[in-house]
């Protein structure tokens, strides 16, 4: 297995010296913080910069208490939590998972925390760090998030993660679902979040729930989905949790097809970074008007303080334009298209990205399958982060009009960035023999703010840029589903 090391500050000693931790240590769940066994930490942004949750995995009954500051040296806070949640699903009790809230925080700040209360037997403390975003509505030059779907735990999932750990700008990842590929085995969320732990000790990872988070269980006669997903994540929710009917019988534990009533908690939600609003959906909860996460979305558009969160941000995890021959036309795709692309239109939403095709694509500006390069908004499938099940590579032809850009051979993730409140700019890394290659990007221009969505150049120095095509792919043909030749971690993981 491909060892990523991780940042050097991720973990420090008292000494204030950097101490090596790497990701085999992580997988294997071996790594201790003082005896009790502190592991899977994460990071979840509460609703702005001033709060953000640290969530933790025990095997045994331990504290509930973060001690915090913002000098290393000097930890004189402390946040104590009574959520402390245990569940049973497939005939397995999880073990016991913290979650404590850290609120009033300072914007743009870094803090330094410790869990527990004592130290490891060597006498050093586990100290970790994050920092806070800015103030809601602050100005930040090339304000930066990440963006992967449908991540997984193999080999190339660990590429993506090592060039996300590369990039010390974006402040947080978006993860549009199908987290862990658990399956049904609950083992896999513990070395999933052991896995993760690099990078979500630092910097928080937004998600929402994917097919491959369902998990469909009749184990105890009584049907319960999402049990996992519910239990581990604490998102910035609306209101707690709330199953309004009864979970429908399926064979599979992960239905690509599937409807629900799982409202508010992690379901969807929304949060604001810096000058972005970000919404959460869910894909497997039913959406039309008459329904709660429907007309919860309609409050929180119509909510948005464009002056203060001029660009705005939607999530979820299978997608409504979808070129691929994988999840084509999927009821839960088509309901949701239905259902809220006039309202993206009416509030000018900016991009929405999806995963769930285990490939990339991009769209034009588009409203309603017609390109329009005034107004319309662009789509993003990102669901290539490398998990087990492998890449997507078959397309219906011929192409679409609204389809600009899409790979089905290789895997990678994306980077939002802010540039200013009238500009924007989408990028698709790649994975190739270990390295983190730009292969397509495109300029967005704000349509809150008066502008055309297509209304620049990205760089003028490197390309000149159509003014009916603004984008470019920075390799051959990308609509091309030509085989790639396998990297050593690709070839490992189909063995």
């Amino acid at each position: 297995m491909k060892t990523i090391a991780v940042l050097s500050c991720a973990i420090l000693a008292l000494s204030g010296q950097p101490r090596a931790v790497n990701a085999q240590e992580y997988v294997a769940g071996m790594f201790s913080d003082f005896g009790m066994g502190i592991q899977q930490v994460h990071l979840a942004q509460g609703k702005d910069y001033s709060t953000m949750v640290v969530s933790w995995l025990t095997a045994y009954e331990a504290p509930t208490i973060i001690r915090y500051g913002t000098k290393l040296r000097k930890l004189d806070m402390t946040a104590t939590s009574t959520d402390v949640v245990q569940y049973t699903a497939f005939n397995t009790t999880s073990g016991y998972i913290h979650h404590v809230p850290l609120r009033d925080l300072k914007p743009s700040t870094t803090y330094y925390y410790l869990i527990g209360e004592t130290t490891n037997q060597d006498g050093s403390a586990s100290i970790r760090y994050f920092t806070t975003l800015p103030k809601v509505g602050k100005r930040i030059k090339n304000f930066q998030l990440a963006v992967a779907a449908d991540i997984g735990q193999t080999n190339d999932s660990l590429l993506t993660i090592d060039h996300l750990l590369q990039d010390p700008d974006p402040a947080m990842l978006l993860l549009a679902g199908d987290t862990s590929y658990a399956d049904c085995d609950p083992q896999r969320w513990d070395t999933f979040f052991n896995f993760m732990q690099p990078f979500a000790e630092q910097r928080p990872m937004m998600t929402l729930a994917g097919n491959h988070e369902i998990e469909f269980d009749n184990t105890t006669g009584v049907a319960t989905g999402f049990q996992a997903y519910i239990n581990r994540y604490r998102m910035p929710e609306v209101r707690p949790t709330e199953i309004n009917c009864p979970f429908e019988f399926t064979d599979f534990c992960a239905p690509s097809v599937y409807f629900s009533c799982y409202d508010y908690g992690n379901a969807y939600y929304s949060f604001d970074a810096a000058t972005v609003h970000v919404i959460m959906l869910s894909s497997y909860t039913y959406i039309n008007e008459s329904t709660p996460q429907y007309n919860w979305l309609v409050k929180d558009l119509a909510s948005v303080n464009r002056r203060k969160t001029p660009w705005v941000v939607v999530m979820t995890h299978s997608p409504m334009y979808n070129s691929n021959q994988a999840h084509q036309n999927e009821a839960q795709s088509i309901a949701m298209k239905a259902a809220i692309e006039p309202l993206l239109m009416q509030y000018k939403v900016n991009i929405v990205i999806a995963g769930h095709v285990h490939a990339y694509e991009r769209t034009y500006p588009v409203y309603q399958n017609v390109v329009d390069y005034k107004d319309g908004i662009t789509y993003i499938v990102a669901g290539d982060a490398a998990n087990r099940e492998g890449h997507a590579s078959e397309y219906i032809s011929p192409i679409p009009s609204w389809s600009a850009v899409r790979n089905g051979t290789q895997y990678g993730h994306g980077k939002m960035t802010f540039h200013n409140d009238r500009r924007m700019t989408w990028a698709w890394y790649r994975n190739l023999d270990g390295e983190k290659i730009l292969r397509d990007e495109i300029k967005i221009c704000n349509t809150a703010k008066g502008l055309p969505v297509s209304c620049g150049k990205i760089n003028a120095k490197r390309t000149k840029l159509s003014k009916f095509n603004p984008g470019r792919a920075l390799a051959p043909d990308l609509h091309s589903t030509e085989p790639v030749e396998a990297t050593t971690a690709t070839k490992a993981v189909k063995a």
